[in-house]
C-alpha cells in the first residue's frame, strides 16, 4: 500500500508557493510505500500509528524551529 504525504505550510500563515507544481506552501509530497500492508491493515490502530507517525519524521525533516535569547529583563 502506497500513501502520499503532503508536507506543507498552513493556509493560516499566508505561505507562498515555492513549486507551481506543489501548490501554494507545499514543501514536499512524499510517496511511502507500506510494504505487505493491504486495506485491512487501515483497519487497525498499529497500522495507523504507523502512517502517523511517518509524517510526523517527515515534519521533523523538513523543518526545525530555533530560538535566540533577544532580550533578558527579571523586572
Amino acid at each position: 500500500m502506497e500513501i502520499e504525504y503532503t508536507v506543507k505550510i498552513k493556509d493560516k500563515h499566508n505561505p507562498p508557493v515555492f513549486d507551481e507544481e506543489l501548490g501554494k506552501g507545499v514543501v514536499a509530497k512524499v510517496t511511502i510505500d507500506f510494504k505487505d500492508a493491504n486495506e485491512d491493515d487501515y483497519k487497525h490502530l498499529r497500522f495507523i500509528r504507523a502512517v502517523y507517525e511517518r509524517g510526523e519524521e517527515l515534519m521533523d525533516d523538513y523543518f526545525e524551529v530555533t530560538f535566540d535569547l533577544t532580550k533578558f529583563d527579571l523586572e
